[in-house]
């Protein structure tokens, strides 16, 4: 064979793959669509062609996406939603309307953009309302010029990560004597990746609200993040953590702020044969809450640095707990008024252990007009064991004592000579005193409590208390 014929049979099976991998993903893609098409009429939702320019590289459609009912949207986001509840929630949705646009080529690669929805119209009753003042034409001419939208990059034919449109809403409306009140509404690169653990992002969503007359306020949240990552219901992790949340009130005679800094929280949830293991710890940076009168010289106010909270609870019966949730997911709507007696003594007879772990602050500073307080660092480890026991419903109703036969825990507080000085001013000398002979010591410059139960007894600095 010659090398002609080689390059020609080549470049034949080049051609003939460009010409067959658009047709191949075409088909995948009306695959996709149509199984999109039925899974959305589970849910009372059409969703029907409105526009076709697709070409041969290239899909290219619109679709009118319709809320025809959304009962069964809203139970499954709310499962124990009261009747009045789901009613007043269906009058909102229940015919609300949005644009579809797809834009896909033909092609095995990562789509950015590939899907865009658009809020196109609310259903006719809300849009009558609205039409009646100032602010709701504001909002439904927001709505016409596509202000509530979100696009989607899709990988494999599955949605990759979603994109909210940036947010800059702001209406106004003119009191009874003149005064312009105004309401502005800001989101800013707000996405979800849905990539391996879902991620969500933004970076700022504020909301303020002036009236120009009695009041301004104004909340904001900046750069939060959050990393969830799920197995199944009993293995599953989070981490989540917010740079800034603050709340800003201002009157003629009044201000008054919160802020909180660097706020992160942190749980694990584990499955290890029959055993649960769950652990949380949320950890706040700085959290400040002040107000200034105007007929005061000074502002009041409150400030903690760095608190810490970890609790761990381990070692619980997934048998149970796993009996609980199959009770719940099968009567949602009576989930409150289930017998769980059975599987809550089950917990009790497996054993489990229970901790908390930090919980510890390094400053707290407390400014009113009556205390002016400095609070060192204190911090607190509490931890406690349930054996495995055989105990009954019945004896713990009328004789819960006999679940201390199986109990053993521990507490340890440590702080410093600056506080016991000033619980000292604050309870009595007397009163501390003989708090510290029985349970605390002095190591350092640092008051240590250390109290262990064990044996049905209370024990501290090796004397048995009872």
């Amino acid at each position: 064979m010659g090398i002609n014929t080689k390059l020609l049979i080549g470049g034949g099976v080049v051609a003939a793959a460009i010409v067959a991998t658009p047709i191949i993903y075409q088909n995948q893609i009306e695959k996709t669509i149509n199984t999109t098409i039925t899974n959305l009429k589970e849910y009372n939702v059409n969703l029907t062609k409105k526009d076709d320019k697709s070409n041969f590289f290239n899909v290219k459609r619109e679709y009118i996406l319709t809320i025809k009912d959304s009962t069964k949207i809203i139970k499954e986001a709310i499962p124990n939603i009261r009747p009045h509840d789901l009613r007043s929630l269906k009058k909102a949705f229940d015919g609300t309307k949005f644009l579809v646009t797809l834009n896909i080529t033909k092609l095995p690669v990562y789509h950015k953009n590939a899907v865009v929805v658009s809020l196109l119209s609310l259903n006719d009753n809300a849009m009558k309302d609205l039409e009646t003042s100032e602010p709701g034409k504001q909002l439904l001419n927001f709505i016409k010029n596509r202000g509530i939208e979100v696009l989607l990059d899709v990988d494999n034919l599955k949605i990759a990560k979603a994109n909210l449109k940036d947010i800059d809403l702001t209406l106004t409306n003119t009191t009874y004597d003149n005064k312009k009140e105004t309401m502005n509404f800001v989101v800013n690169n707000f996405n979800i990746n849905f990539e391996n653990d879902i991620k969500t992002h933004f970076n700022k969503i504020a909301f303020k609200f002036d009236d120009q007359k009695y009041s301004n306020t104004l909340i904001t949240l900046n750069n939060f993040n959050n990393i969830y990552t799920y197995k199944n219901d009993f293995n599953n992790k989070q981490t989540t953590s917010l740079q800034n949340f603050s709340i800003n009130y201002n009157t003629k005679y009044r201000k008054q702020t919160l802020n909180i800094d660097n706020i992160k929280v942190n749980y694990n949830l584990s499955h290890i044969l029959d055993n649960i293991n769950y652990s949380n710890i949320i950890s706040v940076e700085n959290f400040t809450m002040s107000e200034k009168r105007s007929y005061r010289k000074l502002p009041e106010s409150i400030t903690i640095k760095n608190f810490k909270l970890g609790f761990n609870l381990n070692k619980i019966s997934y048998t149970n707990i796993n009996s609980i949730v199959k009770k719940i997911k099968e009567n949602p709507t009576y989930a409150s008024s289930l017998d769980y007696s059975k599987e809550a003594i089950g917990i009790i007879n497996h054993g489990f252990s229970f901790a908390i772990s930090p919980l510890s602050v390094d400053k707290i500073i407390l400014n009113t007009r009556s205390i002016k307080m400095d609070i060192d660092p204190v911090s607190v480890k509490f931890s406690t064991i349930l054996q495995p026991n055989k105990l009954t419903l019945d004896q713990l109703n009328y004789n819960p004592e006999s679940a201390f036969k199986y109990l053993n825990a521990t507490l340890n507080i440590v702080t410093t000579k600056t506080n016991l000085d000033l619980a000292s001013t604050m309870l009595g000398a007397d009163t501390v005193n003989e708090v510290m002979d029985k349970i605390g010591e002095i190591k350092n410059n640092k008051v240590i409590i250390n109290l262990t139960f064990k044996n049905q007894h209370l024990i501290a600095k090796g004397k048995q208390l009872f």
